[in-house]
């Protein structure tokens, strides 16, 4: 007999263009992991807040940024 176990899992999505919207909107709506998002652009935050857990307005190249998204 096999158990299976629910694992919510944590991603992270650094730049969430067209691709990282379309991969946190399945990772979080439909399987519902919790998703920190990225993005450079504040005026993106609200539309964003629909499909991740999180989001974060950042620089890709800012390696503080980075290390508190992920620690």
């Amino acid at each position: 007999m096999t158990t299976h176990h629910s694992v919510l899992n944590k991603i992270a999505i650094i730049g969430c263009g067209y691709v990282g919207t379309a991969a946190s909107r399945y990772w979080y709506q439909e399987q519902g992991h919790s998703v920190t998002v990225t993005t450079t652009r504040q005026e993106r935050v609200a539309e964003l807040e629909e499909i991740a857990t999180r989001v974060v307005v950042m620089k890709g190249a800012d390696s503080q940024d980075l290390k508190n998204l992920i620690y």
